[in-house]
């Protein structure tokens, strides 16, 4: 039986408290909430720890300023795990101040500024600084010290990639790049299927190498794996899926991204089971709807051992068919199991033949991006869990509210992911 497979393709500023008397750029601050208050055991760990000074911010609730000698951020991190695991606060964090510069942060890649997910700038009538943080936080990361080696695999199953895409080839691709069809090994698509590349670039086409599109991850290599055909009519066969899915697992994937939806399949789910008990994190298309077709998430995304992704505008605005392009009406799937969602609307990209397209669309395209994020998290912290990184995701992401006002999560989730916000949280996740 072949299963019919569905594509989904179809400048935040940085608020910082104000704090008087010593400067943030001449010291590193914790923001630590002590328990019990300031005991004798408190005021002695701080002194063995050298700290300078302390300042009150919420002192009926002991939350308190603490400034230490300029450390690393690695190392402000560390310390402030050692003030929780003591006992002595029942929290504390690094606090970290950005200074944005946008001409600073830009890419030089030519169609950079049409890519609204770097820097909202309100292309296409979006809205100025509904982006996703991502220069941002590839800024936090390249100041504070952290070496990060592109060792993170994601892996794209899909129609297959372009590898010899101008954007993607020269050191974006990892080793094992397989096709379930034919001589196994070549994943390049069909001319006429152009899905699986466009998830790529979007994922890990080139920065800063004029040309063409910048990917988001810059710490990544791709796994590309060749599981279905688009053309001419859209279907995969169950044990294809169950394979490259088993495949990329053991092959070294990190990241699995699922931009496709199919009929309830056991024997994928059990693949799907096996790669989430071996620590991959799978980032999954919650699916498309229109005027004819279901609006609930489809399988695979209704698995609990998956990120499910759905789509908003360039406007922080749930993708229904109220709210899309008339060119491009559709919406992105909703229910309980929706775990966030990103953007899925006007993003450039790469596609076959060395050529680019600006308006990639669909929770295909919202997925790529959570995966691109996830992998990033682990690059800045291998150790972390694929459980982790999904909590990651989702305890960082904005908020997102409906024309009432009134979150509505289960349309968009926790909200719309924040980059910046997800790579502070993996920064400071490193101290444990």
């Amino acid at each position: 039986m072949n299963y019919y497979i569905y594509h989904h393709g179809a400048k935040k500023k940085v608020n910082s408290a104000q704090v008087s008397g010593t400067r943030v750029k001449d010291s590193s601050v914790l923001i630590i909430k002590f328990r019990g208050g300031l005991s004798e055991r408190a005021i002695q760990f701080n002194k063995a720890n050298g700290m300078l000074k302390k300042k009150a911010w919420r002192k009926e609730e002991q939350i308190y300023l603490c400034y230490f000698k300029k450390m690393s951020l690695r190392k402000l991190a560390a310390l402030a795990t050692a003030y929780h695991k003591t006992g002595i606060a029942e929290f504390a964090e690094p606090y970290m101040q950005h200074r944005i510069s946008n001409a600073a942060l830009a890419l030089n890649d030519p169609l950079f500024t049409s890519q609204w997910i770097f820097e909202n700038a309100g292309q296409n009538g979006g809205v100025a600084g509904e982006d996703i943080g991502i220069l941002e936080g590839l800024s936090l990361i390249a100041s504070s010290g952290i070496s990060l080696q592109n060792n993170i695999c994601v892996a794209v199953l899909d129609e297959g990639v372009d590898i010899q895409h101008p954007d993607l080839k020269d050191g974006n691709l990892w080793h094992n790049n397989f096709s379930v069809f034919g001589n196994g090994l070549n994943p390049k698509p069909k001319s006429e299927d152009v899905h699986g590349t466009a998830v790529a670039g979007i994922i890990a086409a080139i920065q800063n190498n004029n040309i063409g599109a910048a990917g988001i991850n810059p710490y990544c290599k791709l796994m590309a794996g060749k599981l279905y055909y688009s053309y001419p009519q859209p279907f995969a066969d169950p044990l294809n899926l169950e394979y490259g899915i088993r495949k990329a697992v053991d092959d070294g994937a990190r990241v699995i991204n699922l931009s496709w939806k199919v009929e309830y399949s056991p024997l994928i789910a059990s693949a799907i089971e096996y790669g989430f008990n071996r620590n991959v994190v799978f980032c999954v298309a919650a699916g498309n709807y229109d005027a004819d077709t279901e609006q609930s998430v489809r399988f695979p995304g209704s698995m609990d051992e998956v990120i499910t992704v759905g789509a908003c505008n360039n406007r922080a605005e749930w993708i229904n068919l109220a709210n899309s392009p008339a060119n491009y009406k559709f919406g992105s799937c909703y229910g309980r199991e929706l775990d966030l969602v990103a953007p899925g609307l006007f993003i450039t990209t790469t596609v076959n033949k060395g050529k680019y397209i600006t308006d990639f669309f669909g929770t295909s395209a919202a997925t790529a991006i959570v995966s691109a994020v996830a992998a990033i998290l682990l690059a800045v912290n291998p150790q972390l869990s694929n459980v982790q990184v999904r909590d990651i995701l989702l305890s960082t992401a904005d908020l997102v509210a409906g024309d009432s006002g009134i979150p509505y999560f289960h349309r968009v989730g926790h909200g719309k992911i924040n980059a910046l916000k997800a790579i502070e949280k993996a920064i400071a996740s490193m101290g444990g």
